[in-house]
This record gives C-alpha cells, structure tokens and sequence, in this order.
C-alpha cells in the first residue's frame, strides 16, 4: 500500500491510487488502504463496474467525478477566454490572413 501509494502521487502525479481484485481483501489490507488513501475494489464492485458499466469513480467513495475524459487536452483559460479553443476541444486553425 504505500508503495503504491508514493510511486502513484509523487512518481505519476496521481490524484489517487486504486488496487482492483476479483477476490477479497483482508481487514490488515482495508485498514492500511485507508492509512495510505489507496481505494480497494473487490469482487462486489468489480462487479457492479462490469455488470452495470457505472464509471469508476461511482464505485469509489470520495472521488469527484472526471472534469474531462482521458485524451481531452487542457487548454489555457486565457486561450478559452479569447475564443481560441471551441467548446468541441478541438483546436481551430488559424484562418490564412
């Protein structure tokens, strides 16, 4: 757990880490998870993640929902501000002058 948990947020600038099993963790495991803010997903909600299709952070107590999907660029909100990047996220060409 607190491998994981370092190398997660200081390695990989992560906002938190998460262990998925298809069995069962034990009591040691779920107590040092919370220690070291490492979310558990075991065979109960691994299945109701494949089961419903629900977004992982549904299944993960705590966790804010994702502000963009992966592949989404961020972009700059002074370029937002002037028009620069539409509302699609995708990146306009300047026009030919």
């Amino acid at each position: 757990m607190q491998r994981l948990s370092g190398t997660a947020k200081t390695v990989h600038g992560a906002r938190f880490a998460v262990i998925v099993t298809n069995g069962r963790f034990t009591l040691p495991a779920i107590e040092r998870s919370e220690a070291y803010e490492v979310h558990l997903i075991d065979r109960g909600r691994l299945e109701l993640w494949a089961a419903e299709g629900r977004p992982s952070w549904e299944l993960l107590e705590g966790v804010k929902p994702a502000r963009r999907l992966p592949g989404q660029r961020r972009w700059p909100r002074d370029l937002r501000a002037a028009g620069w990047v539409p509302a699609s996220g995708r990146q306009r060409r300047p026009s030919a002058q």
